[in-house]
């Protein structure tokens, strides 16, 4: 969409909305990432 906008072929609010598209994909995976690495230092403090 990037891309597109620099060449022209896109509206500006289709850019913006891609843009927060994309960056809630990554606030979700940047909180699922830290879920997993809470868990996997849970189990780490486990006693044997």
């Amino acid at each position: 969409m990037t891309l597109q906008a620099i060449d022209g072929n896109a509206e500006v609010a289709d850019v913006v909305t891609a843009i927060a598209d994309a960056e809630l994909a990554l606030q979700s995976v940047v909180a699922i990432r830290d879920q997993v690495v809470q868990a996997y230092q849970e189990i780490l403090r486990m006693p044997i």
